[in-house]
Formats: C-alpha cells, structure tokens, sequence
C-alpha cells in the first residue's frame, strides 16, 4: 500500500475544456467505463512484458526483398542514414517500384534499403539486418540505404514538387532514429570516415570517405534543410486542429495518489 496505508487507486474527473471545482461546468465520466467488470478482490493485472528482439524496422507500402546483398548484421551497429538517387524518372507507384527493384535483382548492379517513388510510396528491398549493395563495401556496411525515384541532376524546386515523396522517406527515417539513436543532421564527411557518428549523409559523402566510388547523388540541389525538417516532424508529430478539439472537448484529468 501507498500514501499512509492507502490503496493504490485512481481518481477520475472529466470537465467541459478546463478543469473546474464541482458544479454543472463537470461532467459524469462513468459512461466511459460502463459495462467494465471489477476484478476479483485481491487480484492483481500484471505489467506486460518488455517486446523480446530488435526494434521494429519501418514499414513500407510494399515489399519485394532482393537476393543482391552482402549478408547479415546487426541494426544496432549501423551508424549512417545514407540518402541516394536511382538515376530515372520520377516514376509513381507499385510498378515502377517493383520494376526498378526487379532490374537491380535481373541485373545484379545493386540494391538499396528502401526505394522511394514520386508519389510517397516505398518499397523494402533489404530488411534492416541485412547489408544491401548500394555504395561499396565500405558504405554498404555502415549504412541503412535508401533511394528516391530521380535524378541527382535536379534542381531543388524540382525536388520540392514532390512533398510526397519527401515526406515518406522522412517518415521512414525517423523510424531509423527513433530505433537506433541517429541524430537529425548530416554528417561531414570527417564524421562519415570516423564510423562513429550516427546521422546523414548522402552517397556523395561516402565516396569521399572512402574512395570506393565516384558517385556523388542526391546531388547539390537535394534539399537537405526541408528533408531534415520533415524527419523531425516525423519524430515529434504535431496533433491536427481536430485532435485538439477532441482533446479540450474530453479534458480528462486522471490523478494517481502518492
């Protein structure tokens, strides 16, 4: 027991917008628990147990996993958030995904994490404990690799057309920090060659890093500030104007004794 051989218990009161003393501004909040049973006197509910294994990867709207990969790994010890261009169009949809992770597998020229097309769609071609072949060895081991639909060649207003598409990868991101504790900035590339670091970077910086590749995608235009933006908003979503409503609507204050 608590609080001076009190029980442990529960207080709950529900108020039109904010909390007032006793009066008509209170509202009965018994409806919200009508039809619950008591459980038998002297039980007790125990806490659900801890999820068992590694955090959660993103998900995708679509998956179609390659065999083009260097093999296992551990999550947890991957310290970049590699950003690519596929070199194409900004195609939309299932098909254009699944077409673009087809020729990569046909081919055998590669593989990315995750593609992303100009619509905000995504496909999983690697799940995250497996390194895909994206940017060399080196890269491909330290990176989650995800690819937009386009060109390294396009202009930054060409780029912000496409919020969608932005935002899915960024949506997708945050999940990546939110598991493994990347930070929301890019990285130089010091911090790329350093292997310590967790955050950003593009494909660009790991060719300079490491000199395995000459690629240099997404690109001088990739609107890097924007993309960051939306992966914090992703991280700390703000609640919609009806959200809010709902919220002051209920305005339930529920109080745990000492």
């Amino acid at each position: 027991s608590t609080n001076g051989n009190v029980d442990p218990h529960v207080h709950v009161e529900r108020h039109t917008r904010v909390r007032q003393p006793a009066g008509p501004g209170r509202k009965d909040p018994t409806p919200y628990w009508a039809g619950a049973q008591f459980p038998p006197r002297g039980s007790t509910t125990p806490a659900p147990a801890p999820p068992k294994g590694p955090p959660m990867q993103p998900s995708t709207t679509y998956t179609q996993l390659t065999t083009i990969d260097r093999g296992p790994r551990d999550p947890a010890t991957v310290p970049l958030i590699a950003i690519h261009t596929y070199e194409c169009p900004r195609e939309s949809g299932e098909r254009a995904l699944r077409s673009r992770a087809s020729y990569q597998q046909a081919s055998g020229t590669g593989s990315y994490t995750v593609l992303v097309s100009a619509d905000g769609k995504s496909l999983r071609a690697n799940d995250d404990n497996y390194t895909p072949c994206a940017s060399l060895e080196t890269g491909d081991r330290l990176g989650f690799h995800l690819s937009f639909l386009a060109y390294a060649a396009d202009s930054r207003e060409t780029w912000l057309r496409y919020d969608a598409q932005l935002r899915e990868a960024a949506r997708i991101c945050a999940v990546w920090c939110r598991n493994h504790g990347h930070q929301v900035r890019r990285l130089s590339v010091a911090d790329v060659q350093g292997r310590r670091a967790r955050g950003f970077c593009s494909h660009g910086d790991i060719s300079a890093a490491f000199r395995e590749s000459t690629h240099t995608d997404p690109g001088p235009h990739f609107p890097w500030d924007m993309f960051l933006r939306y992966v914090r908003e992703a991280l700390n979503p703000t609640p919609s104007p009806e959200e809010d409503v709902m919220a002051a609507d209920l305005n339930t204050r529920i109080k745990v004794a000492d």
